[in-house]
């Protein structure tokens, strides 16, 4: 990780370039309260160029803010990332970004994110490939849980999924993938991850999940 600092009259913008994770998350905090104590009160992040953010860097953004609250400042972050987006809505932390300043890496502002799941399947006696692509969120939540049924039902007993073509996954995603397996194993089979795209690979580590679904 490397950090850029362009220093205002009014305020404090930190640039991040690379991965946020544990102890990169420590230099952020400490580059935070370095400007702090020189009596900055209006820090902001430039978050538009990193790549990866761990729960430990969701944790030094949340720390970062209530620091710079409790001196009767302001912290957010101006532009960010879609991993960085990603990340933060999962962890339910969203209105850390100030509305309408978030930009794709690579894309403009204007090009569209996929709307849609596509789903198709491919199967070999008891076991079945499920290729997912675009984009798989609470609104996808009952076309997944339609397919495993019907999968289930026609004598499946060994389901992969292969999300390696999945561009975004909310938290509803992460669910409609829980209740597959449950549904699974309720049949008396079993479900597992076989590709991953990286949005998904970091949205279970964000969770917590990427043992429990993802085979090894």
């Amino acid at each position: 990780m490397n950090l850029f600092i362009n220093d205002n009259a009014d305020y404090c913008e930190i640039g991040i370039d690379g991965r946020i994770e544990a102890i990169s998350a420590e230099t952020l905090y400490a580059k935070v309260c370095e400007l702090a104590d020189k009596g900055r009160r209006d820090i902001r992040v430039n978050a538009n160029n990193v790549d990866f953010i761990s729960s430990a860097g969701i944790r030094t953004m949340l720390q970062s803010l209530r620091k710079m609250s409790s001196l009767g400042g302001h912290f957010r972050i101006v532009r960010a990332s879609y991993a960085v987006q990603q990340s933060l809505a999962l962890s339910g932390l969203s209105n850390l970004i100030t509305p309408g300043r978030t930009v794709p890496r690579g894309e403009s502002p204007a090009q569209p994110r996929p709307t849609s799941l596509a789903m198709s399947d491919d199967r070999c006696g008891k076991k079945a490939v499920l290729h997912l692509a675009g984009r798989l969120d609470a609104a996808d939540a009952e076309k997944v849980a339609a397919k495993v049924n019907e999968l289930a039902e026609s004598g499946i007993s060994e389901l992969e999924f292969d999300t390696g073509a999945i561009e975004y996954i909310s938290s509803g995603g992460i669910r409609a993938l829980l209740q597959s397996q449950r549904r699974m194993s309720a049949a008396g089979g079993k479900m597992h991850i076989g590709r991953a795209s990286r949005f998904v690979l970091d949205a279970l580590a964000m969770s917590g999940l990427s043992a429990l679904l993802i085979s090894k």
